[in-house]
């Protein structure tokens, strides 16, 4: 397995493998499609593990961004070892997948929130909770379950829904899959 050594401020791009921390400390960014840059809120050391979690567990039924994952090195001589391991070890552990999907669902809208303007984050959200056909249950949709200010909210999915980003048919809200996803850059 690969050995990489960086010095201090160094840079290195983990592309879609995962890295076991041997030694020192650093810091990770998530990079994405758009240039936003989010830093992870922890610094990373010795005896933990680096990588992009969301790669390594596709679901169709989330929508996720795909950031690259950036490391930068705290300290001179930090040492990082190439950790392998099967998406399948996770997908066939039913109880660690379902822990692995509830810290994935418990970030998203942090990740949202930070990589979205307003409109953006309220068709993140609206995406992540519908089905794969774009369809949910018009009950979802109040101001409570997007983290915003009432009036900011109904103004913004009143905008929304007049520039056909989705529609309401009787219980269900129907998105534009297609329009959703060039708005927030989701191939």
């Amino acid at each position: 397995m690969a050995v990489i050594v960086l010095n201090k401020k160094e840079c290195f791009f983990l592309s879609d493998k995962f890295y076991l921390i041997l030694q020192g400390k650093v810091c990770v960014h998530d990079i994405f499609e758009n240039g936003k840059s989010l830093p992870r809120e922890a610094c990373f050391k010795k005896g933990e593990l680096v990588g992009n979690f969301f790669l390594y567990f596709p679901r169709k039924d989330l929508c996720l961004p795909d950031p690259k994952v950036e490391i930068i090195a705290l300290e001179d001589n930090t040492i990082i070892e190439e950790f392998k391991f099967s998406p399948k070890d996770i997908v066939t552990n039913l109880r660690l997948e379902k822990i692995i999907l509830q810290l994935i669902k418990e970030n998203a809208f942090k990740i949202f929130a930070n990589l979205y303007d307003t409109k953006g984050y309220i068709l993140a959200i609206l995406r992540f909770y519908a089905d794969e056909n774009g369809v949910l249950s018009k009950d979802f949709i109040h101001y409570e379950n997007f983290s915003i200010s009432k009036s900011q909210f109904y103004s913004l999915y009143n905008s929304l829904k007049k520039d056909e980003f989705f529609k309401e048919n009787g219980k269900e809200v129907i998105l534009n899959l297609e329009k959703i996803n060039n708005y927030l850059i989701i191939d």
